[in-house]
């Protein structure tokens, strides 16, 4: 079988030979010509079996989005658009069998960092490849070649490897990983221009992770204070926790002994992800500086309606996390009409020391400097109402109001959203319609209920009737008197 085919071979190339000026060439056309003759049944059969199998697929999860594919398929033959369908057949068909791996899938806050170089190929590999790697290839003669092992494995840190051994390269890297997380280092080794404008864009990270601690450090007296203080601080905590956790990666890869580790410019790409997020959080941080309850919600939500989608993210993150104790509040005085506010934070101010006659109009009233810009003053003058409703019903009338359909949505907007579903866009608390639905519920709940009981249990049209008269004097009858006695 080997001998025929040499022969087919041999024979092959004297026809090249004769037909041809340039032997080599028409022999390699020939051969791709020749081996490409089958190819054409083959696709239309291969494009066939590729469609099947997606289709199959996609039935064993969903007959809806089997038929859509068979639309679209449809669609994409008959334009006549798209050459090459079994190519993205193939493509769709091997993502759909690509495991995913449970840790990629979810959203992580900071970028695992990928800094390994991929190994050589084999010597097997790149000798059948070395007629097209030579092409462009630059002679660097003997001293060259055998100092081959001294190159950098990554051309585009070549400004840096010409001025830095593998000793200096990595004693750098290892300082950027220390400059990332805050530490001053007493003597930083020696560096040429491009490492140190690098490194001091690393070192950067240090700067404000360095501002970020000191905002939740409580001996500060920057750290906000109050129940939603408290909330914003520790979601920054969990922050910087993600940022070390990325940091550790970094520093198990770029500060590997096989030497198979990262550069600077590999570290810098790495850092361009948490610098974004930690200037964003240094400049929340800042604007909350002795901030607190409504007030401290309203700086971070300003952040919400930025262009940056990024930001926008993390600024919703942030204000949810922090807002979930004013959600309590908010709650307890339209259910109960009690307030339950150590730290002042509530935008609703109780005020002790008022009588009980005039407990409807001087008791409460809303502090407008705390309630938060994602509310209206409409939103707020109706929860003061429903609360003083059920105070009033409690206290003043000695009624205790049955709960209500209303109780049932605030209960609802207690339970804290997933991961991914509190950076969405209108599931958060604050941002939902059912908050906005559930405050109208309450007050009108309690409102007619108010009504109800004084017109009810304690007479008040009787009351209103009774005063009428007495001001009109029966309809008369002080006239009538007043005639009697001047007769």
């Amino acid at each position: 079988m080997d001998n025929s085919s040499s022969s087919v071979a041999d024979h092959l190339h004297k026809l090249c030979s004769t037909l041809s000026s340039d032997p080599d060439g028409a022999y390699e056309l020939a051969i791709s010509y020749l081996s490409s003759t089958g190819d054409k049944p083959r696709g239309v059969q291969d494009e066939k079996l590729l469609c099947q199998k997606v289709h199959s697929r996609l039935a064993s999860i969903s007959a809806k989005d089997a038929d859509k594919f068979d639309e679209c398929y449809q669609k994409v033959k008959s334009s006549f658009i798209l050459k090459q369908r079994s190519a993205v057949l193939s493509l769709l068909l091997a993502l759909s069998e690509s495991p995913q791996s449970p840790e990629m899938s979810t959203q992580q806050l900071f970028p695992i960092p990928q800094l390994t170089v991929p190994k050589p190929l084999a010597a097997s590999s790149t000798g059948s490849a070395s007629s097209k790697s030579t092409i462009g290839s630059l002679n660097w003669g003997n001293k060259a070649s055998n100092s081959n092992q001294s190159l950098p494995s990554d051309n585009s840190n070549m400004a840096i490897a010409n001025y830095t051994d593998q000793h200096s390269e990595r004693q750098c890297i290892r300082e950027a990983v220390l400059a990332a997380t805050g530490v001053k280092l007493r003597a930083p080794a020696p560096a040429p221009r491009p490492a140190q404008a690098l490194l001091a864009r690393i070192a950067h990270l240090g700067f404000l992770h360095d501002r970020l601690k000191e905002f939740i450090d409580p001996a500060s007296g920057l750290m906000p204070q109050g129940l939603m203080g408290e909330g914003l601080v520790s979601s920054i905590r969990d922050e910087l926790t993600e940022y070390y956790r990325s940091v550790a990666l970094l520093q198990s890869q770029a500060c590997d002994s096989d030497g198979g580790g990262g550069t600077l410019r590999r570290m810098c790409v790495w850092a361009q992800e948490p610098l974004h997020r930690l200037t964003w959080l240094a400049n929340i941080a800042h604007t909350a500086h002795h901030k607190k309850g409504g007030e401290l919600a309203s700086c971070v939500h300003r952040f919400v309606r930025h262009g940056d989608d990024r930001v926008a993210t993390l600024a919703r993150r942030l204000l949810t996390a922090l807002t979930y104790p004013l959600l309590l509040m908010l709650t307890r005085w339209l259910m109960h009409g009690e307030i339950e506010d150590p730290f002042n934070e509530f935008f609703i101010e109780s005020r002790s020391g008022v009588p009980i006659d005039r407990m409807w109009h001087d008791k409460y009233r809303v502090r407008e400097w705390m309630v938060p810009s994602f509310m209206s003053r409409e939103q707020a003058s109706q929860i003061l109402a429903t609360g003083k409703s059920v105070v009033f019903m409690r206290e003043a009338c000695a009624h205790e109001p049955a709960p209500a359909a209303h109780a049932q949505s605030l209960t609802l907007l207690l339970q804290p959203p997933s991961g991914t579903e509190a950076e969405q866009e209108g599931s958060a608390w604050w941002e939902a319609p059912e908050l906005r639905d559930a405050v109208a519920s309450a007050h009108t709940a309690a409102s007619q209920r108010l009504l109800t009981a004084l017109t009810t249990h304690h007479h008040l049209l009787d009351h209103l009737v009774a005063h009428r008269r007495y001001l009109l004097l029966a309809q008369g009858d002080f006239v009538h008197h007043l005639m009697t006695l001047m007769q």
